[in-house]
């Protein structure tokens, strides 16, 4: 599964109509398949059109709209991440849905801070893990498309994890992400 068709899955089953997107480079890659009456997608550096060509930083600090579906693939640093699901929370509606990309790095070096070259997660899964200790969110990650962080107003029993890093990671990956399946996402999403 690709994040367009999980997160179009989560859209319809919802029937959201506004849709954000933080770090929208190259929207033919997402933005234009996402399947949304309403949608904007920010970036500081894009390719093609866009709707903010600015920092997530700066249009949270402007915007004054809610969105139904918030997908973040922007800067993919732990302390960021944690700083736009802070954003975007104060802007998600009351059944609205964020979703991040990268939250599930298959390597140590995948996880760098510093995007060098090749594929890069960063630690994006640092500022997911940041917000698992939340009694007022449900959170989960879909093992699909390098790890898909779904979060929703909710309730989850918190990991209690205080440090994150990659080795405890590598040995507590499904407790700690509520990693799973598409199939089994599909069911949590439903409240089955």
């Amino acid at each position: 599964m690709k994040r367009w068709e999980v997160l179009n899955w989560i859209a319809k089953k919802k029937k959201y109509r506004k849709y954000l997107e933080i770090g929208s480079r190259d929207p033919k890659r997402n933005l234009d398949k996402i399947v949304c009456k309403d949608k904007t997608g920010v970036d500081p550096y894009p390719r093609g059109t866009c709707d903010y060509k600015m920092t997530s930083d700066d249009f949270f600090e402007q915007n004054k709209r809610h969105y139904d579906l918030i997908f973040i693939d922007g800067l993919h640093t732990g302390e960021q991440v944690a700083i736009d699901i802070c954003n975007a929370l104060k802007i998600l509606s009351d059944d609205g849905t964020i979703v991040l990309h990268d939250c599930n790095p298959p390597t140590e070096w995948h996880q760098r801070e510093k995007n060098d070259e090749g594929p890069w997660n960063g630690t994006t899964w640092k500022g997911y893990m940041h917000y698992r200790n939340c009694l007022t969110l449900k959170m989960c990650v879909v093992d699909e498309d390098w790890g898909l962080g779904v979060i929703r107003w909710g309730e989850q029993e918190p990991p209690a994890v205080e440090v994150f890093d990659y080795e405890g990671l590598e040995k507590n990956r499904v407790q700690w992400l509520n990693l799973m399946s598409y199939e089994q996402f599909k069911k949590w999403f439903k409240g089955e």
